[in-house]
């Protein structure tokens, strides 16, 4: 279940019945039921500790945030009307993970804005590394009409802008790989969300905090998926951890349909490389839900949900101020 609004966790500052976002994500929490809850899009100025607190304490809301920051450097942040500092959001940061050490966390950074020196970009670029996000959305500004920003002074040149956009793509590109690495050997549990056009790998899933994996099962099997759950089995998760990088590509031995997949990238997406194993001796467990385990074997800058798709080169037309 995904709560969706532009700012999403301003929830209820305008209704005057006390209920503010952390609140309502308290009273979904409490709704009977197997489901996940996530919601986007956050701003860092309502990420409060209250909202960290709940998160970390319902079991149902998933370890996953997308808190934007735009700039690393507060200057520009103030020039975006954004209301918070650079410390503030490193703070938030740093408050979030002391709750939640496993979430995973995705944002939005604007480069090029007008007036950013290249000594403001490099904030930018060093905050990337030192939070080391799980994805990013990433936008080279261009002007609207109409807007604030649009009548700022703006002498760097696009060619400029463009060299600092692909050195913040690089840079990304990199600590999402190496984040994504870690997955390598552990079991997640899924919810499986639909079939793949890759013939290799036909079926798609998320973990619980919205990673994509793609797996490959028996088209017979793949057809009866959709909706279920993949578990994430700790207690086997050192037996595969065997299965790792180096056997990519190689079916796991003794193991029924489970398959190691091959490097994939599609629509500009990078994506898991994963394989599913039946879980038949669990499966009347999971009531009406089958039971498997996703067992890690490779993987790659995964994307934010489906907006990752493209990422490397893309340019919007975005004006925050």
């Amino acid at each position: 279940i995904t709560l969706l609004g532009q700012n999403v966790n301003s929830y209820g500052k305008d209704l005057g019945c006390n209920i503010d976002f952390p609140t309502l994500l308290e009273m979904a929490n409490a709704i009977p039921g197997d489901f996940l809850l996530r919601f986007m899009t956050s701003h860092p100025k309502d990420a409060t500790e209250k909202l960290f607190d709940v998160m970390a304490k319902c079991e149902k809301v998933a370890p996953v945030i997308h808190l934007p920051f735009q700039s690393g450097n507060t200057r520009v942040l103030q020039e975006m009307n954004r209301r918070y500092t650079r410390e503030q959001y490193l703070a938030k940061v740093a408050a979030l993970r002391e709750r939640i050490p496993n979430i995973v966390l995705t944002s939005d950074v604007i480069v090029g804005f007008p007036g950013e020196t290249t000594p403001e970009f490099e904030d930018t670029l060093s905050l990337i590394e030192e939070v080391r996000f799980d994805a990013l959305f990433t936008f080279i500004y261009s002007p609207r009409k109409g807007t604030p920003a649009a009548e700022m002074p703006d002498p760097m040149s696009k060619e400029e802008k463009s060299a600092n956009f692909n050195r913040l793509v690089e840079a990304q590109n990199r600590i999402s790989n190496e984040k994504h690495k870690e997955y390598i050997g552990t079991v997640q549990r899924c919810l499986v969300d639909g079939e793949s056009d890759d013939p290799r790998n036909n079926l798609n899933a998320r973990t619980a905090g919205n990673r994509r994996v793609e797996q490959r099962h028996a088209q017979a099997v793949a057809v009866q998926l959709r909706g279920d759950v993949v578990e994430h089995d700790r207690g086997e998760q050192l037996a595969h951890a065997e299965f790792g990088l180096e056997n990519a590509g190689e079916e796991a031995p003794d193991r029924t349909a489970n398959h190691a997949c091959k490097d994939n990238q599609r629509n500009g997406e990078d994506a898991f490389d994963a394989g599913v194993q039946r879980k038949d001796d669990r499966a009347e467990q999971a009531d009406e839900h089958l039971t498997f385990a996703a067992d890690i074997h490779d993987a790659a800058a995964v994307s934010h949900a489906d907006a990752y798709a493209n990422q490397r080169k893309r340019r919007h037309d975005v004006d925050y101020a």
